[in-house]
């Protein structure tokens, strides 16, 4: 989540994809698609393939704009011999997903988490 978001979910994942082709920082990195979706107030898929521990992984990152100053990052990654049997997994969390309601806090990056490629 942050309080920090781009103005447009497709074009932030647009830049995004271009900055991690050019850093080499997804191994294998294979672009699927980048796509607008309805969800929300405004959201994308980014989706592709890179290798993870030495497995092709594939993951979809959906960008959802949920107010005037929240924005989340939902990331789902599977084997890629595998996605398909848990598509239904991340169709429930996507569905099921409420966005909160409380008052941020200031804007902040937690140390515990660190995001591939940030």
């Amino acid at each position: 989540m942050t309080d920090q978001q781009k103005a447009d979910p497709l074009e932030d994942w647009k830049e995004k994809a271009a900055a991690r082709k050019i850093s080499g920082c997804y191994i294998g990195y294979q672009e699927i698609g980048i796509a607008p979706v309805r969800y929300f107030k405004s959201a994308a898929d980014w989706e592709f393939t890179h290798i993870n521990n030495g497995r092709r992984d594939r993951v979809r990152i959906r960008g959802v704009i949920t107010s005037t100053t929240r924005a989340y990052g939902i990331w789902w990654s599977a084997p890629e011999s595998q996605w398909n049997a848990h598509l239904p997994e991340l169709e429930l969390i996507l569905m099921s997903f409420v966005p909160g309601d409380h008052p941020l806090p200031p804007f902040q990056t937690f140390a515990s988490y660190d995001p591939p490629c940030s």
